[in-house]
């Protein structure tokens, strides 16, 4: 996360997740939030500057203002990152882009890291999305090479995960290549866990959910849109505020995640239910992130219930092929000719329903 203002940090489990802090103020807010919560529950520093820089294959890292004395090198670099309270601490990588210098460069960051061979250091390899778009042999065999844990963080425009070409290439890699995280998502971070990945983080807003490409300008489908994004339960997917206002109060739309149910319990509500339709204000941001972390721990928690992988991916695609149906579901009973509800076709592929590639 970067933005800690509306962030539900004293909600975070220390026994069953962590936090990932990101963004310029990142060791700052990491700090605030050791001495202000106090639990130790596991945390990840991500210096972030992929966001500003690109990697080339004579500078992988961008070093310059991590020193106190002019620009470190990489290990003096690590060194004072690895000085703040964090359990572990990411690489200060470019972006990579998917090009042959980009091939190059990830290789000249894995072997200067893997030389360094320091401890509680992640290599952060942030990728053009396009890097899934084609074969993902070549990286495979990079990531396979590399004895540094890694984290791979997916840029583009909009989401990097889009289509089913690309979901299958990211399952392909982090099922292929042990100690390989998957950071900066949505749930594409669930399936990754589910076929391999050692861990994951999902965004609790939309610009740490979809890392945007250094060379281009943000982007956002609805850029006044202020409402909440809100993860809807049943639909495994974000939902605006602003659309959720235009139902009224269905029962389709009532949630009964921890949050909402204390919430509901609060006001004497029965049943004890929160219609997602009452997050659709921007003063309800801070509602809609509570919402949304209470939805996907209780979501992981589910699938990793009994410690067994093969368990959580089939509870997982259950659940995917479940929502897909309740996608039918809204449309037949809610959609009107202007808003249809559909089946991405992600989510399709995670249920096992999908086979086309686009």
């Amino acid at each position: 996360m970067k933005d800690t203002k509306h962030s539900p940090l004293g909600r975070v489990s220390a026994a069953a997740s962590g936090v990932v802090f990101s963004g310029r103020k990142a060791a700052s807010r990491l700090s605030d939030f050791r001495r202000i919560h106090g639990h130790d529950c596991p945390t990840v520093l991500d210096p972030t500057r992929y966001e500003d820089h690109i990697a080339t294959p004579d500078a992988p890292f961008t070093l310059d203002g991590l020193g106190v004395l002019g620009e470190p090198s990489l290990d003096e670099a690590l060194a004072l990152l690895i000085c703040n309270p964090a359990a572990l601490v990411l690489t200060p990588s470019g972006f990579f882009r998917a090009d042959a210098d980009g091939e190059t460069a990830i290789k000249e960051a894995a072997r200067r890291i893997d030389d360094l061979d320091m401890g509680n250091v992640v290599l952060a390899l942030p990728l053009e999305a396009a890097w899934l778009a084609g074969d993902p042999t070549p990286l495979v065999e990079i990531l396979r090479r590399t004895r540094t844990p890694k984290a791979l963080i997916l840029g583009g425009k909009g989401n990097p995960v889009s289509s089913v070409a690309k979901a299958e290439a990211l399952r392909t890699i982090v099922s292929h290549c042990p100690d390989t995280a998957l950071l900066r998502t949505d749930l594409a971070g669930v399936d990754a866990m589910v076929h391999g990945a050692s861990f994951s983080s999902i965004g609790d807003t939309s610009s740490t959910r979809y890392t945007p490409l250094p060379w281009g300008k943000p982007w956002s489908p609805k850029p006044k849109d202020s409402s909440p994004n809100v993860l809807n339960p049943h639909l495994l997917d974000w939902m605006r505020g602003s659309g959720l206002a235009e139902y009224a109060d269905h029962e389709l739309l009532w949630c009964a995640c921890a949050f909402c149910t204390g919430w509901a319990a609060d006001r004497n509500r029965q049943p004890p239910v929160r219609s997602l339709c009452e997050l659709h204000d921007p003063a309800d941001e801070p509602d809609a992130r509570a919402h949304n972390m209470a939805v996907w721990s209780e979501l992981w928690a589910y699938l990793a219930h009994d410690g067994s992988r093969t368990g959580a991916r089939e509870r997982w695609t259950r659940l995917c092929s479940d929502s897909v149906d309740r996608h039918r579901e809204y449309d037949g009973r809610i959609g009107t000719r202007f808003t249809r509800f559909r089946a991405p076709s992600v989510l399709r592929y995670w249920a096992g329903r999908s086979t086309k590639r686009r």
